[in-house]
């Protein structure tokens, strides 16, 4: 803020006959009041055709007031044009100085922002997979944080926001703020906007969650508050794509044991285990959404729907999951036969986005066709 305080300073100081030094501002009450003593006196000291407008006036005020911040900044520009006293000309000039020394600032900004890159000593330049990094890379990220830097691939810069973001306990959503994984020092907000804008620029599309957050201006509170569904079926989703296959096994048991159809399925202990759970991933993930949900029309639409998919399974191959066991002759010698016993499982079963959507992509973009499921046994 120092900056743009001396800047705008720069600005003004072309009226006058005689150069005035530019003072830091630090916000003290003597410095300010020696600022503005000094401004005053050199206005008398101008011809009055020479003196300067009220819209300068409200920046002298500004600069001499205490405790200058960045976000006072902004609030002095809304409160400045809201002002009852401020007619349209005197606005349009108001606006005219206040968007020169923005615009001049943001040059120094980038500039000082450059060179900080540029002098900063590299610290980790390598990805979770201990890839080089090369931060010349359109799709690396360059981070500085204590005086170090860290190089970040995109990848690997979404799963940290999603993680974060997507934190829950039971299934309850809780988001984290977003850390630095080396130092476990939270993002500030310039550096969330950085990354927001750097990934948007990329071929990659916006994580939602992400996308989310920036829209509450990166508040965690609100952030979670709104989006309390969409974290919630993205930690059932990861739970469900990465949980051990034995204890997926069993939940999945539990429920086919507790669903009117499901419990007619026989499967028998030995079927394989990971290929019950790869097959009924999506209908575990369906079963959580409905269950967790706080939502009761989506609570209703989410059992519904899972009833459905696991009567239909269930009507597409009533065997599925029994063992079978056939004897195989083998006439290895001329007087004696033996007896070799092959075991196979009963797998073959409907996709469950089998008719998902009921619709056909030459007229989705059209018609609504909601899909129908049959009802008869």
């Amino acid at each position: 803020m120092h900056t743009f305080l001396q800047i705008t300073q720069a600005v003004f100081n072309d009226a006058f006959p005689n150069k005035v030094p530019i003072h830091y501002l630090d916000g003290s009450h003597e410095k300010n009041y020696e600022f503005y003593r000094e401004q005053i006196y050199n206005e008398c000291l101008l011809p009055i055709e020479h003196r300067r407008g009220v819209e300068k006036q409200f920046f002298i005020m500004y600069m001499s007031a205490n405790h200058v911040t960045m976000k006072s900044k902004f609030r002095f520009l809304r409160e400045t044009l809201d002002n009852m006293f401020m007619t349209e000309p005197l606005r349009e000039k108001f606006l005219t100085y206040f968007t020169k020394i923005q615009r001049i600032y943001h040059v120094f900004s980038k500039f000082a922002y450059r060179y900080k890159h540029k002098i900063t000593p590299l610290l980790i330049n390598k990805d979770m997979y201990m890839n080089t990094l090369d931060e010349k890379q359109a799709r690396v990220f360059s981070l500085i944080q204590n005086n170090k830097k860290y190089l970040f691939s995109i990848t690997d810069l979404i799963n940290i926001l999603n993680n974060s973001l997507g934190n829950t306990f039971f299934f309850v959503s809780e988001p984290l703020s977003c850390k630095n994984p080396y130092t476990n020092i939270p993002f500030n907000k310039s550096t969330l906007y950085n990354i927001y804008f750097f990934i948007k620029k990329t071929d990659f599309i916006m994580p939602p969650m992400f996308h989310e957050y920036f829209k509450t201006n990166f508040n965690l509170r609100v952030y979670g508050e709104e989006n309390d569904e969409m974290i919630r079926n993205y930690s059932i989703k990861q739970y469900v794509n990465n949980t051990e296959t034995e204890e997926l096994h069993n939940d999945i048991i539990n429920i086919l044991e507790n669903d009117r159809y499901g419990k007619k399925l026989k499967i028998d202990r030995e079927f394989p285990k990971e290929v019950l759970v790869n097959i009924m991933r999506p209908y575990l993930e369906l079963y959580y959404k409905g269950t967790h949900t706080s939502d009761e029309q989506k609570r209703e639409k989410y059992i519904d729907e899972f009833n459905c998919k696991i009567r239909n399974f269930y009507l597409y191959n009533k065997q599925f999951g029994r063992r079978y066991v056939k004897r195989m002759e083998q006439n290895a010698h001329p007087f004696k036969k033996d007896h070799k016993y092959v075991v196979s499982f009963e797998d073959k079963h409907i996709s469950f986005y089998s008719n998902d959507r009921g619709d056909d992509f030459q007229t989705s973009h059209i018609y609504v066709i909601h899909s129908t499921h049959d009802e008869t046994d």
